[in-house]
């Protein structure tokens, strides 16, 4: 197939999946039927039943997401749908799931991956109202939390501005794990949330303090950048 056939087969599927997830309930719970009944194994027909059957019976949906999310040894692309899908259509169940395990200073389970959980909870949150900021301090600021989900937590804080993530960001900023992008993510979102004036004091003390030779430039650059 020609890429231009590969793109427009890929906009119907979307298309008709946007249908699909509109339908009555009984349509949500066949599909939730033929995915544990067919068990297939192409990924993109398992996440799409896994979709229709979450968007349209929500309530028939929520124990297989729910158990999918929790429980070691299904198929780890389902229970990273899961996650998502979850969060989509019962954002306080989701909520009452994934705030936990990201508050847990290591996992002590076999889990998705942490980005996968805070993407969800950030949903979640979207849906309730909930302010995400506890739970994003405590991912950001946890060294035993999969790189991928601290870059994202620290991003999040910079839109979220207060007291807690300001407070968060000083303390990634200055942080001697070694890893730089989140120092450099850090910084970003403290010039992006904090008056220029502020930011500006924060960058220049640690700038004066700072060994790594690269940091040190990109302190400077970001100085320039904000403070002129």
């Amino acid at each position: 197939w020609t890429s231009d056939r590969l793109d427009a087969r890929f906009h119907a599927g979307r298309e008709l999946l946007g249908r699909l997830k509109q339908g009555d309930p009984e349509l949500g719970r066949e599909a939730l039927r033929r995915l544990l009944a067919d068990n297939p194994e192409e990924i993109t027909v398992r996440n799409g039943l896994l979709e229709v059957g979450a968007h349209s019976a929500p309530v028939d949906a929520r124990p297989l997401l729910d158990q999918l999310v929790l429980e070691y040894g299904h198929r780890m692309s389902d229970r990273t749908e899961a996650v998502r899908l979850l969060a989509e259509t019962s954002p306080a169940r989701a909520e009452e799931i994934l705030g936990p395990l990201l508050r847990q200073e290591r996992l002590r389970q076999t889990m998705p991956d942490q980005e996968f959980l805070l993407a969800g909870w950030l949903t979640a949150c979207e849906r309730t109202g909930t302010d995400p900021v506890e739970v994003l301090a405590t991912v950001a600021g946890n060294i035993f939390m999969q790189d991928a989900a601290r870059h994202r937590a620290v991003q999040e804080l910079g839109e979220h501005p207060g007291t807690l993530s300001r407070a968060t960001l000083e303390a990634v900023l200055v942080e001697s794990t070694g890893n730089g992008y989140l120092r450099r993510k850090a910084a970003q979102a403290l010039a992006s949330s904090l008056p220029a004036e502020t930011a500006c004091s924060i960058f220049k003390e640690v700038a004066e303090k700072e060994a790594d030779r690269n940091m040190l430039i990109f302190l400077l650059n970001i100085l320039e950048e904000v403070c002129g």
